[in-house]
């Protein structure tokens, strides 16, 4: 049996990430509104409440899981045609991936000092457990933001990319759409941080919406690039 050719693996990648990136979108609506936690002692009522599975590992399967395959598919995809951008932008999406690991992470120990803090009220409010779960939070808070400053990079970085190559598969007005995705993005998941707190903000999805939409996108057009042979009418 003849060994795939390079094409046909691109292909099988691009539909794995496309179906995957509607999954996600899908199965976020399925988790439910995260609470709005605007101050710390909001959140750690707010935090306490959420069953782990939507303090990591729903979020992390659906949002974070095939997230490095989709960086080296477009990377491999684009590399060649703007290196050092993609690059960049690569090393971007992979630096988002690690923190939003890391950030969804820290949910479970931000839990563990909540209901430590809880378990003393209302007889015994301990203070400093308080300021280390208030510590842990306003991290969360720094960490959601460099996601997704991070990860709204790598698409617009992707998405230039595409556009200075002049893809007949990739149209430029979604190059230009993606950019100013990126944007909208990164400026929705900033205000949200600092209006509702990270849990609502970005660890239930809702700031990676446009991010994993375009993911989704923009698989679908590289799925049908790679399809594509040379010299087939």
């Amino acid at each position: 049996m003849a060994a795939p050719t390079d094409a046909r693996l691109t292909r099988i990648d691009a539909a794995i990430v496309a179906v995957w990136a509607g999954l996600s979108l899908f199965s976020r609506r399925l988790l439910g509104p995260f609470p709005v936690a605007a101050d710390a002692q909001t959140a750690v009522t707010a935090i306490v409440e959420l069953g782990p599975g939507k303090l990591i590992w729903l979020p992390l399967v659906f949002y974070a899981g095939i997230l490095p395959l989709a960086i080296l598919l477009f990377h491999r995809t684009f590399a060649a045609r703007s290196t050092p951008q993609i690059r960049l932008g690569s090393v971007a999406g992979g630096l988002g991936f690690v923190l939003f690991a890391v950030g969804l992470s820290l949910n479970l120990v931000e839990a563990t000092t909540a209901g430590a803090y809880l378990a003393g009220l209302p007889a015994r409010p301990d203070g400093a457990i308080l300021g280390r779960f208030t510590l842990l939070w306003r991290v969360d808070q720094g960490l959601a933001v460099a996601v997704l400053v991070c990860l709204a990079g790598w698409m617009a970085a992707v998405s230039r990319a595409a556009a200075v190559a002049g893809l007949a598969a990739w149209p430029r007005w979604f190059s230009a759409g993606s950019v100013a995705a990126a944007v909208v993005t990164v400026g929705a998941g900033v205000w949200g941080v600092i209006s509702q707190g990270a849990l609502a903000a970005v660890d239930g999805g809702d700031a990676l919406i446009l991010v994993h939409l375009w993911i989704g996108l923009a698989s679908s057009l590289i799925w049908q690039q790679a399809g594509a042979r040379p010299g087939k009418a």
